[in-house]
């Protein structure tokens, strides 16, 4: 089964919203429904901000989730300062991480939570949307080895370092350079996704970087996006508002919701990437429609939503050219579903993301997350398409 789980969780000092030792929380919802995590507060998750600004560090933030139930968490930073020896939900005293208030590894099915250990004094976590985490399977076939890294460019140059930690190989924290093809372009920080064995840093304006992160020797290689899709890098560019990299039916998925000949964002454009008969990485346009093919379509005239260029939030997991949206209002908010090779919608609800206001809703702040069906204890399964 699958969910789509806000980035943003909310976090509660009461005990009353946890069973006796758990230190997380989940109201599971059946998609269209948006699923939302509560953290127990401790000194490396604190409350969101009222002000919430998705360039500051003090509020957490899943940077990564994993079929096996494994959730990758950015905590809170709470001032500039490090927050030194403490304890992060309860757990043995550790040293939080030098900057973003510590990365947490959540395990959904137990509801509990362990502190990663820190770098070392020459290397330090620079960026969540760099960070990633993987998990495999051991070579004995016995147990799962689960690794996080992180790539950090050095600007001007075509080189980068990959940070890499894994608790099982049981060598702390382990630096390598890299190659860096784009050179002295920075990078966008869109996220990093995991595809056949893979992790993939993703560059909205760009394209995708690529290695084994479990390689004793990582090579990393560039995928620029389709043809035409570049875009010049801006900082301030919020690309995942209209567009997302997802794994959709086992192949990585770029959409776009673009501008037609007149200028209008009026188009959405779906490519999968496969290797052509030379094994080098192609994107084939899949599907490309026009906004207003699914305004007109009778399934979306009854929801009521109004005729607004949505927002993008994901690809469906498991049904290629199936694609979720935000479409936001002053009053209201709905996600909903639209099949591209038929215009139409399969499933609409409204939702809420406390903490997040209305503004940041995108693909940034949205994860599919596959997993056991058993972890989604008192699961919500309305996932009636028809709440408008």
């Amino acid at each position: 089964m699958w969910v789509i789980l806000a980035c943003v969780p909310s976090v509660s000092s009461s005990d009353d919203d946890f069973e006796v030792g758990d230190h997380l929380t989940f109201d599971w919802r059946g998609p269209p429904g948006v699923s939302l995590l509560t953290l127990r507060q401790s000194d490396s998750v604190s409350l969101a901000p009222q002000d919430f600004c998705p360039d500051r560090d003090d509020h957490p933030y899943v940077v990564a989730v994993d079929s096996a139930g494994g959730l990758l968490l950015r905590g809170a930073r709470r001032s500039a300062h490090d927050f030194g020896p403490g304890v992060a939900l309860g757990f043995d005293p550790a040293p939080s991480c030098a900057n973003d208030g510590g990365y947490i590894l959540c395990v959904a099915l137990q509801r509990t939570a362990f502190l990663f250990p820190p770098c070392s004094d020459d290397y330090r976590l620079l960026c969540a949307g760099n960070v990633g985490m993987i998990h495999t399977t051991a070579e004995n076939g016995e147990h799962q080895i689960r690794l996080v890294a992180e790539l950090q460019p050095e600007p001007g140059t075509q080189r980068a370092t990959l940070l890499r930690y894994s608790q099982e190989l049981k060598a702390g924290w382990v630096a390598r350079k890299v190659n860096y093809s784009p050179g002295r372009r920075p990078w966008g920080n869109d996220g990093v996704i995991v595809h056949a064995g893979m992790l993939w840093w993703v560059d909205l304006s760009v394209g995708l970087l690529t290695c084994d992160p479990f390689a004793a020797k990582p090579d990393m290689r560039f995928v620029p996006l389709p043809e035409g899709c570049k875009l010049p890098y801006s900082s301030n560019a919020d690309h995942a508002k209209h567009r997302c990299v997802n794994v959709s039916d086992g192949e990585l998925t770029f959409v776009q919701i673009h501008d037609d000949a007149g200028g209008s964002p009026s188009m959405i454009s779906m490519w999968t990437l496969q290797s052509d008969a030379r094994e080098k990485l192609v994107w084939t346009l899949r599907h490309r429609v026009r906004i207003h093919e699914i305004w007109d379509h009778m399934t979306y005239r009854k929801t009521m939503m109004p005729r607004r260029v949505p927002v993008l939030a994901l690809v469906h997991p498991k049904e290629s050219g199936v694609v979720y949206f935000f479409q936001i209002t002053s009053r209201n908010s709905w996600m909903f579903a639209a099949d591209l090779a038929t215009r139409s919608v399969l499933e609409c609800k409204k939702y809420t993301i406390p903490h997040l206001p209305m503004v940041y809703h995108s693909s940034r702040y949205v994860r599919a997350w596959e997993l056991a069906h058993s972890i989604c204890r008192g699961e919500d399964d309305e996932t009636d398409g028809s709440d408008g």
